[in-house]
């Protein structure tokens, strides 16, 4: 039986300081942190945390006694409790998410319950689609589901994902890209030698920027250009791989960075591909947990961060923080117009110059065809503060 509730959670969203640029100390790379959000009580040893929506996040309680699936729009600062009761008290039950497909808001999850002794009674896959609140048990093409718990597999949307191949004969492994639909696999990446480069797991992918992130031999980790069809040469990050990493603007790894303010408990930070010096977030922390690999979330569209953990080293107040990393911009034509929305239709606000500097804060859904050029719309914010759109064959970001 199910059980949800639609209603204001007890953790009531408090907006911290919007907008204000919290990087302290000399810059390594063109990016700036801001924190926007924050909701207090939330626990970094339960919650796991993912984007289903760029207005909704959720949260998951993975394992316990009444554990539960939250879902939390970060604007309206509602959300709905998704519980699926056990039958006898004392039952323990698990919930994995397991496949997001963000654009539709539909994820998904597994639930399995244990009795008393440890024996698995039951194990259950259901698909829940936000929007309708409506869930539905999947009974068939489940088979790529528990590959997931092995840490073998990574989904894209809610149909395709991507699985490591090992070649036994030619002791070679290849990323294939399956239909869990047809069975059909599509080979996107081969290693070409013994001792080349394999890549065997993906941790996360921009399909913004056409990049993902995958570990290789050693915990090396990589960015891997992807054009929807087959991956480009790797290239090696100076970032070890571990359990929750995500990309950020397509080169940048979210990632633990080098201060420890207690057992299991790192800093946050921001690591580019070409330097070991990670770019921290001052004040924000969280639990280096191999176990649990969905400490961060990032919405490439919005570059926005979610991240479950703990504020001030002096404090510690635990909850969940939701950061946007803005990138510096150049415009590099004269007498460019700004509008108030991402479309040639949408009013003019004003011009910028050539050479005038801009944050750069989010992209369009959809890329736009304007005189034979194809390329995003960009939310930019100006020198005092606006934030206006501009199309991207005008806007240079800066590295």
């Amino acid at each position: 039986m199910m059980n949800t509730k639609g209603s204001k959670l007890r953790s009531k969203p408090v907006i911290l300081t919007l907008f204000l640029t919290l990087w302290m100390g000399s810059t390594l790379f063109s990016l700036d942190v801001v924190l926007e959000q924050s909701y207090p009580d939330y626990d970094p040893n339960a919650y796991e945390v993912f984007w289903i929506g760029d207005d909704t996040v959720l949260l998951n309680v993975p394992w316990g006694y009444g554990s539960e699936i939250i879902l939390l729009n970060i604007y309206t600062k509602k959300g709905k409790i998704i519980r699926l009761q056990p039958e006898v008290h004392d039952e323990k039950d698990y919930y994995t998410i397991l496949a997001i497909d963000q654009e539709q808001q539909k994820f998904i999850f597994n639930f399995r319950v244990e009795n008393s002794q440890g024996k698995e009674i039951k194990n259950v896959y259901y698909e829940y689609d936000v929007a309708s609140g409506t869930m539905t048990e999947l009974v068939t093409n489940i088979e790529a589901f528990k590959d997931f718990k092995k840490g073998e597999t990574y989904f894209l949307d809610l149909r395709y994902y991507f699985k490591y191949k090992y070649d036994k004969n030619a002791r070679l492994t290849s990323l294939v890209k399956w239909d869990r639909y047809t069975g059909n696999e599509e080979v996107v990446f081969v290693q070409k030698q013994k001792d080349d480069i394999f890549i065997y797991n993906v941790y996360d992918y921009d399909r913004f920027r056409n990049v993902l992130l995958a570990k290789g031999e050693i915990y090396r980790s990589y960015l891997v250009p992807y054009d929807g069809t087959t991956c480009g040469e790797p290239i090696e990050t100076t970032y070890t791989a571990y359990s929750s990493n995500r990309l950020v603007w397509g080169k940048y790894i979210l990632g633990f960075g080098k201060i420890s303010a207690g057992p299991f408990i790192g800093s946050v930070a921001l690591w580019s591909s070409t330097t070991k010096q990670p770019q921290e977030i001052p004040d924000l922390y969280s639990l280096e947990d191999n176990n649990k690999t969905k400490l961060f979330a990032v919405n490439h569209r919005t570059n926005q961060i979610a991240v479950v953990g703990f504020y001030d080293r002096k404090k510690f107040e635990s909850g969940l923080y939701i950061y946007r990393v803005l990138a510096d911009g150049e415009i590099n034509d004269d007498r460019v117009r700004y509008r108030n929305g991402p479309s040639t239709s949408a009013e003019i606000l004003g011009m910028f110059n050539k050479n005038d500097k801009v944050k750069v804060v989010e992209l369009s859904k959809e890329k736009a065809v304007i005189d034979g050029q194809e390329h995003y719309w960009y939310k930019v914010r100006t020198r005092d503060g606006k934030d206006v759109w501009v199309y991207g064959a005008y806007l240079t970001i800066l590295e």
